[in-house]
């Protein structure tokens, strides 16, 4: 079962994550004139790196195990997904960038699961399947979450850092954070 804990580094993974999104989609390739280091795929690997604990506390029985299974995998062909991005960063000659670029895309055991549909498709739909756990507490929140997670899926660009958004809000619902947060504070 998750703890609470898990569930706010679950919650600050995807708000890191949809950092990195918007470092991409807002400054792009000019971001390379200006640093050495690929940031935006940094704090992307950061934030999937914490989706962890949330993923390793699902119970494993039912639509949870399922998740657990798809989130894994997701969470591996993001992580891979980064890593690639981080070589094409470091390659400093945009002939090579390409020419490797080429190789691996007709690659079909690298390319498919890390840069095509293991990081959004398996991810988003672990991510669905995770927040109908919640669907009798919060109805809004898996809603968000399956919105957020099919124009991930759909959309590209901009619509990434939305989605991620989208999720992020869902999840913060579903796990009833804010509610839970606020009876603290009155307990105290």
């Amino acid at each position: 079962m998750n703890s609470r804990s898990d569930q706010l580094i679950f919650i600050a993974g995807l708000c890191i994550f949809s950092i990195g999104q918007f470092w991409i989609y807002y400054f792009g390739s000019t971001t390379k004139e200006f640093s050495t280091i690929d940031v935006s795929h940094w704090v992307m690997l950061l934030g999937v790196v914490l989706y962890l604990p949330y993923v390793m506390g699902l119970p494993r029985k039912g639509i949870a195990l399922i998740a657990s299974i798809l989130m894994t995998i997701g969470i591996i062909c993001m992580i891979g997904m980064c890593v690639i991005d981080l070589i094409f960063w470091a390659i400093p000659d945009d002939g090579m960038r390409k020419a490797v670029a080429r190789e691996l895309s007709s690659t079909p055991m690298i390319w498919q699961p890390f840069m095509l549909w293991g990081n959004e498709e398996v991810l988003m739909t672990g991510f669905i399947l995770a927040s109908m756990r919640y669907i009798k507490q919060s109805k809004i929140g898996p809603l968000l979450v399956t919105v957020g997670s099919i124009v991930a899926i759909a959309g590209a660009s901009w619509y990434n850092f939305i989605a991620y958004i989208l999720i992020s809000i869902g999840f913060i619902l579903s796990f009833d954070i804010l509610s839970e947060n606020m009876r603290q504070n009155s307990k105290d």
